[in-house]
């Protein structure tokens, strides 16, 4: 057997288990069947994206129409602008379309099967490569959804990363390392450091490999002198920085005029999140990295399956301790296998897994969208292993491989595809996957504006390429596009029409009819739809504040304050908000009230965290207008307006009650201003209310 079939570790490389032709066919075939898999998934979602996605697409289509290139994804400074320019070449062919705008991750993600192939060839035969290129072609369900999404560059880093890796071992073989070598792994990085900060998961292994390359100097028996060595250092180290610097320059200028604001979102865990995250990485993150559970997911997909995918990964990682222990152990003395740099992989993974947990975003491991670029080391280890197996039993490297592959299989297919859920709006309720009709009734009306959810609003921003724009209607209130904002703060909110999940649209209803407003209302696209708000009865003239007397259930400060046409003041508790709290305003003759309104002016913090409105009668009834129930839908409705306006068919009152029927164990309950609105007459003498009137 000749010394070509052994691998330096001893056992059997199989390097030439095929031919160079045969392997090119079956990459492209592997190439096919990871199109295909991506495309059964987004066929089967109907190409749907979601709001974030949206933003990538807007940011395309502003530069596709002649915007400005933003050096970052919209609203953040950090995540650069790659992925949404290349997606504006293809809207100035294809025009703006979800197709279009998920075509770029997909692209990347098929061509990561060649690349992973280039790559494990640096460390393996074609066996090797190839169960590598396999595995990527055949990824579990996570690396599938993800390959297709548009989310800002997190597949396009694992390519610029990808390459890094390759041309890294690439250099680490060569005899001769050339700076330009260093320059162009310098460049790859730099770009990934502005499109998607998760480059940093392949920059520690490759740093720390090309310097203890260097300082380990040639491999031969004329060693050459550690300040030669050092130098060499200094020079790939300086040319490799300043080509970091030239890859990345979008965020080095932006970052120059903006006080280094993207570094703000570096921040390792706190001392008490790290336990956390450690525990979530290991039974959480790895399973699902590996196949055994689905983003979002605790339960595995099948009985054990976590336990399985550990006892598949504890065999390789035993196999890789053996067959490279002495590598390992001379890494630690800066002594690298130039002529198979394993480790480098076994580094990236390693590390990647390690600054995961210690970041600040570790406790993101339920659904390790930022651990993705881990698939690049281990299915290049796994391929190595697979490959030193058949050298020792073929059926059992095959066995492994299908064992993997099988795993990943099932993540995506068992009980269904598993396709990826809309986000949430409210009460468990989500964004809908089709907005046909939704979106042919805003153009058929015409309608410019809309208050909706962050998650429902982009998407129809950029389904009707922005002829309908919107207003962030409750959280998340994360200001993507500042035009959006400014053009909104000069128009009527009230009279956009609120498109809401049923949930919503059901509390809003309440809150509408309690406050005395009318509104039409659809269902669309399994949304309901609120529009044409306006007030039935608009209020009386205020009620002088000499015409009633205002007291309440706590006297620590002058309840006075509440009605003295001054928001610059206020009426407190002066104590934690408990039940039974209390304000009043008594007329001092019984009046025909048709609007009450109370405000909290600079103290939106000490709102009721539940509140009762008690209207007195003449007969010495008391009838309770707003049910504590109703004040939670008339809060949610009004959101961040600080003052609550109610009208009602007049009505002879005597006094309005304001009762505390919630709590808070900090925050009083404080009242800027009431108000009551109604006509100037009195109730006659022998009992009989005045006619009323409108």
């Amino acid at each position: 057997m000749s010394a070509e079939r052994f691998s330096p570790g001893g056992f059997r490389a199989s390097r030439e288990w095929c031919s160079r032709e045969r392997a090119f066919v079956l990459l492209a075939l592997m190439m096919a069947l990871a199109l295909g898999l991506r495309l059964d998934f987004l066929i089967a979602n109907n190409f749907v994206i979601d709001a974030d996605e949206a933003i990538v697409g807007l940011m395309a289509m502003h530069i596709s129409q002649g915007s400005a290139w933003p050096a970052f994804y919209y609203g953040q400074h950090y995540m650069g602008s790659l992925e949404p320019l290349l997606v504006a070449a293809l809207f100035r062919i294809w025009g703006p379309s979800s197709g279009a705008l998920v075509s770029i991750p997909l692209m990347f993600s098929i061509w990561m099967v060649p690349l992973v192939y280039l790559i494990a060839r640096t460390i393996s035969g074609r066996l090797g490569a190839l169960a590598a290129a396999l595995l990527m072609a055949v990824p579990p369900t996570g690396l599938v959804v993800w390959s297709a999404k548009a989310r800002g560059g997190f597949i396009e880093v694992i390519v610029l990363g990808a390459l890094a890796l390759l041309f890294t071992a690439r250099w680490l073989k060569s005899e001769q390392r050339e700076l330009s070598q260093t320059a162009l792994i310098g460049f790859l990085l730099g770009l990934g450091w502005w499109t998607n900060n998760q480059v940093v998961f392949f920059m520690l292994p490759i740093g720390f490999m090309m310097t203890a390359a260097l300082l380990q100097g040639p491999s031969t028996y004329l060693r050459e002198p550690l300040i030669v060595r050092v130098r060499q250092v200094v020079q790939h180290g300086g040319v490799g920085l300043a080509a970091f610097l030239a890859g990345g320059l979008p965020f080095w200028m932006y970052n120059l005029s903006n006080d280094f604001a993207s570094f703000g979102m570096f921040s390792p865990a706190g001392t008490k999140d790290l336990s956390a995250h450690i525990e979530g990485l290991f039974t959480i993150a790895i399973p699902m990295l590996l196949g055994a559970k689905r983003f979002w997911q605790h339960e595995d997909i099948i009985p054990h399956a976590s336990l399985f995918a550990y006892v598949l990964l504890g065999i390789a990682v035993l196999s890789y301790v053996v067959a490279r222990l002495r590598n390992v152990v001379a890494l630690a003395a800066l002594k690298v296998d130039a002529g198979r740099p394993v480790e480098l992989f076994s580094l990236f993974v390693l590390g990647s897994l390690c600054t995961f947990a210690l970041s600040s975003y570790g406790w993101l491991f339920e659904a390790p969208r930022y651990l993705l670029p881990v698939y690049v080391g281990l299915f290049v280890l796994l391929g190595f292993l697979i490959e030193h197996w058949y050298g020792y039993a073929r059926w059992f490297a095959f066995s492994m491989l299908t064992l993997f592959l099988g795993l990943h299989l099932l993540s995506s297919y068992w009980n269904g595809r598993a396709l990826p859920g809309e986000p949430h709006v409210y009460n468990g309720q989500r964004v809908e996957k089709d907005h046909s009709a939704l979106l042919a009734w805003l153009e058929s009306t015409n309608v410019p504006w809309i208050r909706t959810n962050y998650w429902i609003g982009y998407r129809v921003a950029f389904e009707t390429q922005e002829k309908t724009r919107f207003v962030p209607f409750h959280e998340p209130y994360h200001e993507r596009i500042p035009e959006y904002a400014a053009e909104a703060k000069l128009l009527d909110r009230g009279q956009m029409p609120l498109v809401l999940v049923p949930a919503q649209g059901e509390l809003v209803e309440r809150a509408l009819k309690a406050l005395g407003l009318s509104y039409e209302t659809a269902s669309l696209s399994g949304y309901q739809v609120l529009w044409g708000v306006k007030r039935n009865i608009e209020p009386g003239r205020l009620v002088s504040a000499e015409n009633f007397v205002a007291s309440s259930s706590n006297t620590s400060m002058d309840p006075g304050l509440a009605v003295d046409q001054n928001l610059e003041s206020r009426w407190g508790t002066g104590e934690p908000q408990h039940p039974g709290q209390e304000f009043r305003i008594t007329f001092n003759e019984p009046r025909q009230v048709n609007a009450i309104a109370f405000d909290f002016g600079k103290w939106p913090h000490d709102f009721p965290r539940g509140l009762q409105i008690e209207f007195g009668r003449t007969d010495g009834t008391v009838e309770v207008f707003l049910p504590s129930a109703n004040w939670e839908a008339v809060r949610y409705y009004n959101e961040h307006d600080s003052r609550f306006l109610f009208s009602f068919p007049q009505k002879q009152l005597t006094f309005v009650r304001f009762v505390q029927t919630g709590e808070d164990s900090v925050f009083d309950w404080s009242l800027a201003e009431v108000q009551a609105y109604g006509m100037e007459e009195e109730i006659t003498q022998d009992g009989v209310e005045p006619e009323q009137t409108s």
